[in-house]
Parts: C-alpha cells; structure tokens; sequence
C-alpha cells in the first residue's frame, strides 16, 4: 500500500495539470480496479481454503454423527438385552420369592408338627418317670425277696448243716444217684443253653456289624450334609455377589445413559454453534463486500467531486481512508483467522473427545461382554451344583430306604430273639420246678435216714466211748513200761561210762578185765532180768516195728557177749532211730490236724465232723505225749494207730461228701441269684430296645423332612426352568423383598441338631450294649465255671 500510495504521489507531483487529470483518474481507476482483484482473489483463495476446511471439518463431523448413531444403536441393543435381563432376573425373584413363601409355610407347619412331637417327647418323658418308679418299686420288692430268699436259704443252710451230722453210708448212694440225674439235666440244659448262646453271640456279633455299618453311614450322612450346607452358603455368598455386580452394572448403566445423553447434547450443542459460527462468518463476508463495495463507490464519487475543488484534501484523506481500510480488513482478516483457529481446536477437541467417548464405549462393551460371560458361567455352575446336590439328594434318599430295610429287618431279628429268649426262660423256670420237686423227694427221704444214722451214731459213740477206756488202761500200761525203759538206759549209761573208763587200762589188763567184765555183765543181767516188767524181755514181744534195732527185740541172754563198744554203739543208733520215729510221727500228727482244720473250714458249720476231728487231734497228742515219753515202738500202739488213721479218712470222706452238698447248696443259691439277674438284663434289654425303637422313629421323621426338603428343592427347580422358558411373557412383573432365607436357616440348624442328638444317643446305645455284652459275657463264664465245677465233683 505505502508503494501505491508511492508511484500515485509521484506522478501527482510531477504531471499537475489539468489535462492530464483524466488520464491519472483512469490510471489510478485502473489501478484500484486491479487492487480490488488482487484483494478479491486473495480473499476468495483465503476463503476457498476455509470453505474446503470446512466441508473437511463437515465430512469428520458427519463421520462421528454416522459413528455415534451406530454406537447409539449398539448402546440401545445393550439397553435392550440389559432391560431383558432385569426382567428376567425380576421374574426369577419374583418365582424364588414364591418358592420361600411356600417353604415358609411349610416351615409354619414342620414347626407346629415339632411342637406336637415335643409335647409327645414330653408326654414320653413323663411314662419314662412312671416307668422308672415303678420299676425301682418293683426292684425294691425283687430285692426285699431276694433278702427274704437268703435268709430262708441261711436258715436252710443252717437246718442242713444240723442235719448234715447224721448222714453217712445211706446217703451217698442216694446222692450219687441224685447226682447222676442232676449231671444228666445240667448237661442238656448246658448243651440247649450252648447253643442258644452262640447263635445269640452270632446274631449279636451281626447286630454289632450292622450297626458299624449303620453308624459309618451315618458319619457318611453328616459328612454330605455339611459339605451341602457349605456349597448352600457358598451359593447364597454367590448370589448376593452376583445382585451387588448387578446393581453396580445398573448403576454404571445409568451413569453411562446420563453421560452420552450429555455428550449428545454437547454435540449438538457445538454443531449449531459452528453452524451458526459460519453463517455469521459469511454474514460478515457478505457485508464486508457490500460495504467494501459501497464505500467504493461513495469514494469515488466524492474523490470525482472534490478532486477538483480540494486535490490535496481528497488525496490525504483517501490515503488516510485507505490506510484505515487496510487496517481494518488486516483486523478483519486476522479476527476471522483467529476465529478459525479457535474453531480447528475446538473441533479438534471434540475429535479428542469423540475417540475418548468411543474408547470408553469400547472399555464399557468389553466390560459388560466380560460380566455377562462370568454372570453366564457363574449360572452354569450354579446350575452344575444344583444338579450334583440333587443327585446326592437321590443318592442319600437311597441310603436311608436302605438303612430303613435294613432296621426292620433288624427289628424282625430283634423281635425272634426275643421270642426264643423267652422260650428258654420258661424252659429254665420248668426245668427249676423239677428240681424244687427233686429236691422235696430228696429232703424227705434224706429225713428218713437222718434219723436211723442218728442211732447208728449214738452206737459208735458208745463203741468209741469203750475204746477210749481201752487206751486209758494201755496208757498207763505203756507209763509204767515207759519208766521200766527209763532205768535201764539209766543203767545202760551206767555200764558205758564203766566200759569207758576199763578202756584205758584195757593193754595192761587185757584178760583180767575180759573175764571181769563178762561176769559182771551177766551177774547184772541175771539180776534184773526178774525185776523188769518190759515187754522186750517179756516172753511175747509182739511185732517189732520197721526200724528197730535187734538189739531192743531180742534178750541179751541170746546174744552172744561179744564187746561192749559194740554193745553201746548199738544202743546209740537204735536211740537216733527212736528219735526219728518220734518226730515222723509228730510231723504226720500236725499234717493230719491242718488237713482236719482245713476240711472242717469247708465245711462251714459241720459239727460233727469238728467234734471227730477234735477227738482225733486229742488222740494224737496223747499218742505223742506216749511217743515223747516211750523210747520203744509196740505193735499195739502201731495196730491202735492204724484204726486210728482209718477212722480218720472215713471222717474226711464224710466231710467231703458234706462239703459237696453245701458247695451244691452254694451253686443253686447262686443259679437263683443269676436268675434274678437275668430278670434284670432282660429288663434292661426292653428298655434298651424301647430306645432303639423311639431313634428309629427319630430317624424316620428325619427321613421324611429330608423327603419333604428334597421335594420342594425338585418343585423350586422345575418352576426355575419353568421360569426361564417364560422370561419375556414376565416384564412386567412387581419387585417383592427376598424373604425365607432366615427360616431356611432354622431349619438348617434345627437339622443339624437333630442329627447331634441322634448321634448322642446312638453313643448311649452303643454303651448300654457293650455293658449288656458284658454282663452277657460274664455270666457265660460263671456258668461255665459252675458246670466245670459240678463235672469235676
């Protein structure tokens, strides 16, 4: 501009006149004609470029309109299948609401049903109080006839034993005859009961097994319904898992539809902005021409007009105008680029936005396909869970048909046992009545021959009564025969001491002392041979006991005189000889007393055999009082003892014979004792059974809740998939608050209980048959050893 305004004022100043202002006029019109083409092309370039960046910015914003239609498109199918989803899920709370309310009730009645079983269990409990009472009133009254029955029993122990004085020869026949019949019944009473104690032991050891079984499976049972009360709660955490994922899906839903519903407006927001931004930019355009144009025109009719009256003026206020024109189309061509600039960043921005928004619909997609996909898988296993539950459900329902089979027939075998128990128990009472009867036809005669032994006996009293006046006089006899001994050892001693003394001189004297000593030894025995009264010198010396020396049998008149040592050594060996006698004898005397003690101990209250045993012990300490004092055997003392020993056994024969009726007396006093306790085990059985009949029932009533649980678990499944093939006739289906899972809890928990109680008293009854078993065990052994017993008496 400053170079036109230039080469204009040059020309000016050069060529002022008038003719040739004309030819300036046309130059400087040719001039600002091609400074307005220069302009108007610029301008159009400048224009052409913003139009084609226009339709450029035009073709990206159709681009992202085609692109946010298809993405609001997708977002509506999501919409869609997300609303299809609530409905369904709705519709599935709405029938899983239903099945509670259902189980509910059904809890309502299983409740009033356990109430009326724990008024029956009361009610129970009550005839078990009775029950108890009347059974300890009958024990009481079992015991106070047992008292009685052991008393009566003592006092017919003590009759016996009283009795028992009289018996001897008569009664052993009729005993060994009464026990032969005895041993003959015993054995086939101990052969039945045998045999029905092994196929008891047998069927109890079955019972035993049967039971294991029954408790492994019931461990079994416990284990499977802990591992299902597990996987419930596992699905219950699930399922709230899966509604907290759903309601945060929902939320986030929301917030997405909230967040495009702005970028939408946004959008449309900034493309009628820009719209609006161009219209008003061609506006200006359009003005700016016109104005250009007229401005143009009023210039160059005032530069015509004034020209010629004010060149100068003209001249300095076009340029001047000029000048401002250039300044304002460079402020106008300078705000429109400004103004474009800010409108390529914006849309720029926009695109930045538009490509977040898409990656973030992209993440949103990915995210829900994820969900869905796990929400898929979570309901595929659920389902797969659901099946397994239903087939250990079908499998346990099995299991307990088969335990309930397997305890009828253990009830049948019960209830034979029971039969046959009975059986045997009215065969011991008849066989026990036989033996009353026996034992009345044995006491009465055995009263008969109690009363001819009484005779018998007062007989041999007075034949014993002799024989001890018999001894009195022999005692004596033997004292004075004792003392005759007594001097002659004195003077034997005597001699010995006078032998000993010639012993000395006996080389010097040799033949003095023989001759001296031979006529001093039968001066000496011609003179007291008539004044002792032994019975060794006496013409009958009877018969010599073993061990005595001849020396003392025969006379020294006999014996040839040969030498006194040897004389005296005799006499020393037969004094040892007697000496050992003595003590054998004493030694064999205390042994019979301690075996006389000994029996009369088993007797227990026999006494007459104390009083034979006392008389014998008397009689053997007179015989070792004669045997201290008698230094010589006699065969009649020898004869006397003999007899004596005889005596001896026939009193232990009689008191063994004694001692084995009250040892049988002891055996029926004990079989009565065993009954009674027999009574008591069978009591004990029909409560032990009355227990197993009340757990049986208990497991019954488990068996039918685990029916009627696994019934409603089948219903909720087929209304389930009921549900799931008419989820979208549903939508429009009512939001009711989940309901139930309390109740179904309790029910968990009142199961389980059940079940602990069940097993405690499976405990109790485990118990209670090992002690049976026991006892069972115990009087097996008694019984045996009583039969062992009876077979060796």
């Amino acid at each position: 501009m400053e170079s036109a305004a230039a080469a204009l004022s040059s020309p000016l100043a050069m060529h002022v006149g008038p003719g040739n202002i004309r030819s300036l006029i046309v130059e400087k019109e040719k001039e600002l004609h091609d400074i307005n083409e220069y302009r108007i092309r610029t301008l159009e370039t400048v224009l052409r470029e913003k139009e084609t960046a226009a339709n450029a910015a035009k073709e990206k914003l159709i681009e992202l309109q085609v692109d946010f239609t298809y993405q609001l498109k997708i977002l509506d199918r999501c919409n869609e299948e997300l609303a299809l989803k609530d409905v369904n899920f709705t519709s599935l709370k709405n029938v899983l609401r239903d099945k509670e309310a259902k189980l509910h009730k059904v809890q309502t009645r299983e409740k009033k049903v356990q109430r009326k079983l724990k008024r029956v269990k009361k009610q129970r409990d009550e005839l078990k109080i009775q029950y108890q009472q009347k059974l300890r009133y009958v024990r009481a009254l079992v015991e106070g006839a047992r008292w009685k029955f052991d008393d009566k029993s003592k006092h017919q122990q003590k009759v016996m034993v009283i009795q028992s004085r009289k018996l001897k020869k008569l009664l052993r026949e009729k005993e060994k005859e009464v026990n032969s019949q005895q041993r003959e019944l015993i054995m086939t009473f101990d052969n039945v009961m045998r045999q029905k104690e092994m196929e008891f032991k047998r069927e109890n050891e079955e019972l035993q097994t049967k039971m294991r079984a029954l408790e492994l499976k019931n461990a079994m049972m416990v284990q499977t319904t802990d591992a299902q009360c597990a996987s419930i709660e596992e699905l219950k955490t699930k399922k709230q898992r899966l509604e907290k994922t759903i309601q945060e899906n929902d939320k986030e839903m929301t917030l997405l539809k909230t967040t495009v519903a702005k970028l939408k407006t946004a959008k449309e927001a900034k493309v009628g902005e820009l719209k609006s931004e161009v219209a008003k930019l061609a506006e200006v355009k359009h003005q700016l021409m016109d104005e250009y144009e007229s401005k143009m025109a009023e210039h160059f009719q005032l530069v015509l007009k004034a020209f010629v009256q004010q060149k100068a003026q003209h001249d300095d206020e076009r340029w001047c105008l000029l000048a401002r024109k250039q300044s304002d189309m460079q402020e106008v061509s300078t705000r429109s680029e400004a103004k474009l600039k800010a409108l390529t960043v914006r849309l720029r921005e926009s695109d930045e936005k538009v490509e977040a928004l898409q990656a973030e619909l992209k993440d949103a997609k990915w995210k829900e396909g994820d969900k869905l996909m796990d929400t898929e898988r979570e309901i595929k296993r659920v389902r797969s869970t659901l099946q397994e539950l239903e087939k250990r459900a079908q499998t346990l329902q099995e299991i307990l048909q088969e335990s309930a089979i397997e305890i009828a027939l253990l009830k049948e075998k019960d209830m034979t046992l029971r039969q046959e128990v009975m059986a045997g128990v009215e065969k011991q009472k008849d066989l026990q009545r036989e033996l009353v009867a026996v034992n009345l036809r044995w006491e009465n005669r055995w009263q008969e021959q109690q009363q001819e032994l009484d005779k018998q006996h007062e007989l041999h009293l007075r034949e014993l009564q002799q024989r001890r006046d018999c001894l009195c006089n022999e005692k004596r006899a033997v004292e004075e025969r004792l003392l005759n001994a007594e001097n002659e050892v004195q003077w034997l001693r005597s001699e010995l001491s006078l032998l000993k003394a010639s012993a000395g001189i006996k080389d010097s004297f040799d033949s003095q002392h023989l001759a001296s000593a031979t006529d001093l030894a039968a001066k000496m025995s011609f003179e007291s041979a008539p004044a002792s009264t032994s019975s060794r010198w006496s013409d009958d010396p009877g018969t010599p006991s073993s061990g005595v020396s001849p020396l003392l049998t025969e006379s020294p008149l006999l014996q040839p005189t040969t030498s006194a040592d040897t004389y005296a050594n005799a006499l020393e060996t037969d004094s040892a000889k007697l000496r050992e006698l003595i003590r054998q004898m004493k030694e064999s005397l205390t042994q019979e007393e301690e075996e006389m003690e000994a029996i009369s101990e088993q007797a227990g209250g026999s006494h007459s055999a104390s009083k034979r045993a006392e008389q014998l012990v008397e009689r053997g300490r007179t015989l070792e009082t004669q045997l201290d004092k008698s230094s010589r055997p006699f065969s009649s003392i020898a004869l006397q003892f003999e007899s004596w020993k005889r005596e001896l056994n026939e009193a232990q024969q009689s008191v063994d014979t004694k001692s084995r009726q009250i040892v049988e007396l002891e055996v029926r006093a004990a079989e009565s004792q065993l009954q009674s306790k027999h009574a008591a085990l069978e009591a004990q059985l029909m409560d032990l059974n009355w227990k197993l009949g009340s757990a049986n029932c208990d497991i019954d009533c488990l068996v039918g809740r685990r029916c009627q649980l696994m019934e409603l678990s089948n219903q909720l499944h087929a209304d389930l998939r009921r549900s799931g093939n008419f989820t979208e006739s549903r939508s429009s289906i009512s939001r009711v608050e989940f309901a139930g899972k309390k109740d179904y809890q309790n029910l968990i928990a009142e199961l389980t209980q059940s079940l602990k109680e069940v097993r405690v008293r499976n405990k109790a009854l485990k118990k209670h048959l090992r002690r049976m078993v026991k006892l069972q065990i115990r009087l097996q052994q008694k019984r045996m050893s009583s039969c062992v017993r009876r077979e060796g008496k």
